[in-house]
């Protein structure tokens, strides 16, 4: 049976038009897929950032934890070294004299009517300095104080006719004049500069002056009866000062 020429064109029409279906939905196909991608680059991307913020903070925090740690760590290595140092201090004084432990664990004595304390202080790691200070007098007049029998009011107690201690070459060079006008801190320095152990201050106050005697040094590596020596000897220059300011 022969196909008319009319049925042959509609089924070339009905191809046709079946084939542009198929590519008019293939390219939808196409756009659909292609577009997914994108999507998933973009949604795959702000993943990637938010991983990463979230990395960065967890980063920090750890690393504030990791400084807080080390700083508490760093602070209770030093009050285990002043500590240790301080008790160290306590029983080298104590072949001496008495000794207190403050409430802040510093040390404080009483020495020839000299009040002192000891303090440490860690300045660097392995540098740890204990600080002797002594209060020499206080409330001392510009022009010293004078002993009632000294010659013409001059010199400080206990000096005849004033020339300082008896007995003392630095108490005579310590005394005042004979004038009694000398002022204080000036013959204080002086004696400061004939040589003494220990860095002599002089405070004024409203009734006169205050002098103490301080001393900081390492004392880490010393032995107990090298460093007992050695802080009686910052004392006892101290007990001397004060011997030759004020009256027996």
């Amino acid at each position: 049976m022969t196909e008319s020429p009319q049925a042959g064109q509609d089924t070339q029409a009905a191809g046709s038009t079946d084939r542009g279906q198929q590519d008019a939905d293939q390219t939808e196909i196409s756009r659909t897929v292609t577009g997914k991608p994108k999507a998933s680059r973009a949604a795959a991307g702000k993943t990637k950032t938010g991983n990463a913020a979230t990395s960065k903070a967890a980063a920090g925090t750890t690393a504030a934890e990791t400084t807080a740690a080390g700083t508490a760590a760093d602070s209770n290595t030093e009050v285990s070294n002043t500590a240790a140092l301080l008790t160290k201090a306590k029983a080298a004084l104590e072949q001496f004299i008495d000794v207190k432990v403050d409430d802040d664990g510093a040390l404080s004595f009483q020495h020839a009517g000299v009040p002192g304390a000891v303090q440490a202080v860690q300045l660097a790691e392995g540098l740890v300095l204990l600080s002797l200070t002594c209060v020499v007098a206080w409330d001392v007049p510009a022009g010293g104080v004078r002993s009632a029998g000294s010659a013409g009011g001059g010199g400080f107690a206990g000096s005849a006719s004033g020339g300082g201690s008896a007995g003392s070459a630095s108490g005579r060079r310590f005394a005042g004049s004979a004038g009694g006008g000398d002022d204080l801190a000036a013959r204080l320095a002086m004696r400061a500069g004939e040589g003494l152990f220990g860095t002599l201050g002089v405070v004024p106050t409203q009734a006169g002056y205050d002098v103490t005697l301080r001393y900081a040094f390492p004392a880490a590596g010393l032995q107990p009866v090298a460093l007992g020596t050695l802080l009686m000897l910052v004392i006892s220059t101290a007990s001397q000062l004060r011997s030759e300011l004020l009256p027996a």
